[in-house]
């Protein structure tokens, strides 16, 4: 049963008090060293592997950028389910604020995912917070189980390895289950993004064609 509240209370308690909230005690101990450099190399693989998808397209043929971005998404995908299951956070990990939270651990909530939205793209960000509830039901058959697949097919497509652990895990599947079904993941989603990348670069010639010594 959830403790309401009483401002008067609160107000009447020192300091020290204040801080025994939860939310107040992470802010307190900070992120450890190794999440933040987890986040952290995370993040920057996600803008070199952008990177790439773009630079193999661009030099080299549509079958190599294939080959080499899905074995990179597959060590990826290994990688990361092996790191969540060891505690690890996925940023894009939805963690509702308590109704009887008030000031500071609102706004901290507030910030955080922000946070989350800004460094897991806002469209994976809005994508899992939409489909979380639908993904959290498991229906035995009919339309809503139809709904649910429908779901993990077109994120695993649409984004990557983020957006791909976290559906699952919103589906319920951990373990090896989980990884196999993720592993999936870059089937659907290397052929969609070198497709997007071949289009970008495409479009980039046709626009750099006015300009012939400028045009990859």
């Amino acid at each position: 049963m959830e403790a309401s509240v009483n401002l008067d209370l609160v107000a009447g308690q020192p300091q020290g008090m204040l801080l025994q909230s939860p939310v107040r005690k992470a802010f307190a101990r900070g992120v450890p060293w190794n999440v933040a450099a987890f986040l952290a190399l995370w993040e920057v693989q996600s803008q070199v592997a952008t990177v790439a998808y773009i630079g193999l397209v661009a030099f080299t043929s549509l079958w190599v950028t294939l080959g080499a971005m899905l074995a990179w998404s597959l060590v990826a995908t290994v990688v990361f389910c092996y790191a969540r299951e060891r505690g690890y956070p996925n940023i894009l990990n939805s963690v509702k604020c308590p109704s009887s939270a008030v000031g500071i651990a609102v706004i901290w909530h507030a910030a955080t995912s922000f946070f989350s939205a800004m460094l897991g793209g806002i469209h994976a960000f809005v994508y899992t917070r939409c489909t979380s509830a639908l993904l959290s039901e498991k229906p035995v058959a009919g339309p809503r189980r139809f709904l649910r697949r429908l779901i993990l097919i077109v994120g695993m497509t649409m984004f990557g390895v983020t957006v791909a652990e976290q559906l699952l895990r919103s589906a319920g599947y951990s373990g090896r289950r989980l990884l196999h079904l993720a592993s999936i993941g870059p089937f659907l989603n290397v052929p969609y993004r070198v497709l997007l990348s071949a289009v970008f670069v495409a479009v980039l010639n046709s626009t750099l064609g006015l300009f012939p010594h400028l045009s990859i």
